[in-house]
């Protein structure tokens, strides 16, 4: 299977994608087309050349997805709409005409509450993280902080703002499988999640295994849902 997934930031696609490439034991690329990652990264002494796409879960070091390369078979990646520059200065529908043919299937993950999202990004960067690339990056993506009216940032608003109503507007003029993150991360029982999944129709991905009590055989994607309902806040 090659599975695109479309979303911004705080909709919980990334955690998703991982736990469920670790459950079909595909490679997961997260947002390669993230023109802001730095192209290397000095430790040791030493400097070493980061992979685009590289998440340190399903994929090695070497491993990387390079637009407009072929999409290798039992791959998923991210990308965050009306989020990055992308290739040839594209508008982000141009990007994904050209994009998608590259995939089997598409899944959309969007909200119904974006002022969450934003909110939770401007209290992450509001953080000590001394312009680091790589601190800004944990911060956004390991926890969630209290917002306070202090951290507000209107860039942050915009940008936000831009995403969330293209998305919105992309998922109801295309037939892409589609899903908020409050119908995701909102399920009380795995068999909410595998009749959801299956409900996709991506092929693929049928929903999870089940054993003969009907408890869930490989469990990550579900494992991942649930903290996210009982923590009550919105994965990355």
């Amino acid at each position: 299977m090659k599975l695109l997934i479309l979303s911004h930031p705080y909709c919980g696609a990334t955690n998703f994608a991982e736990n469920l490439a670790k459950d079909l034991d595909h490679a997961f690329y997260q947002n390669p087309l993230d023109n802001e990652v730095p192209k290397y990264v000095n430790r040791d002494g030493e400097r070493y050349w980061v992979p685009r796409g590289y998440n340190g879960l399903n994929s090695s070091w070497f491993d990387e997805y390079i637009y407009p390369n072929d999409v290798p078979n039992n791959t998923i990646i991210t990308h965050f709409v009306k989020w990055h520059k992308l290739p040839g200065n594209l508008y982000e529908e141009q990007f994904l005409n050209a994009f998608i043919p590259k995939f089997d299937s598409v899944l959309i993950i969007r909200t119904d509450n974006w002022e969450d999202c934003w909110k939770h990004h401007c209290a992450a960067v509001a953080q000590p993280h001394e312009n680091n690339f790589w601190w800004k990056k944990w911060l956004l993506e390991n926890d969630v902080y209290d917002y306070s009216e202090d951290m507000f940032d209107l860039k942050i608003y915009d940008k936000y703002l831009r995403a969330h109503n293209w998305l919105k507007e992309y998922s109801q003029n295309h037939s892409h499988a589609s899903v908020t993150t409050e119908e995701l991360y909102g399920k009380y029982e795995h068999t909410e999640l595998h009749e959801l999944m299956n409900s996709w129709n991506i092929n693929g991905m049928m929903g999870f295994s089940l054993d003969s009590n009907n408890e869930p055989l490989k469990s990550h994607t579900w494992v991942n849902v649930l903290n996210a309902h009982n923590h009550q806040f919105k994965m990355w």
